[in-house]
């Protein structure tokens, strides 16, 4: 198990979480499979599926979003070329987000990974990370420097 989570979770509104304050944790993964998995476990454990998304690219290279509650598309989320990553950086900016780990996160997805959010009480935060990492979320911080 790693010391710390590897990628972020953020303070909705503020900059610390009381416990029952909402945070959104931010997880990229490889691939789409190993991000359902965790919406999954997520939604086992009890987590609201209205509060988790996830964001990925399609073959084309176009993105491709969904509220896993329904997993429909969410138009809103969806985009191709530059326009798209900008509104993925732009989505994570007015979240919380440092704008150069936004940019990763983008990357991340343009390059064909899976990015997954939820939204949490701060005392939940610790159970959707260790969920994240367990279903193979890449270190974000690691992939930056290498």
């Amino acid at each position: 198990m790693q010391d710390e989570f590897p990628n972020t979770t953020i303070p909705t509104r503020g900059t610390s979480a009381q416990a029952n304050e909402v945070v959104t944790v931010v997880a990229l993964f490889e691939t789409l499979p190993e991000a359902e998995n965790a919406v999954d476990d997520l939604t086992a454990e009890g987590f609201d599926r209205s509060r988790v998304n996830v964001l990925t690219s399609n073959a084309a290279g176009d993105l491709d979003g969904y509220a896993a509650e329904d997993d429909a598309l969410d138009a809103d989320s969806t985009g191709s070329g530059e326009g798209a990553a900008g509104s993925i950086v732009g989505g994570l900016v007015n979240a919380g987000v440092d704008e150069e780990r936004a940019g990763s996160y983008a990357e991340g997805v343009r390059r064909g990974g899976t990015l997954l959010t939820v939204e949490t009480t701060a005392a939940r935060t610790a159970t959707a990370e260790d969920i994240m990492v367990r279903n193979g979320s890449v270190d974000i911080k690691e992939r930056v420097e290498h």
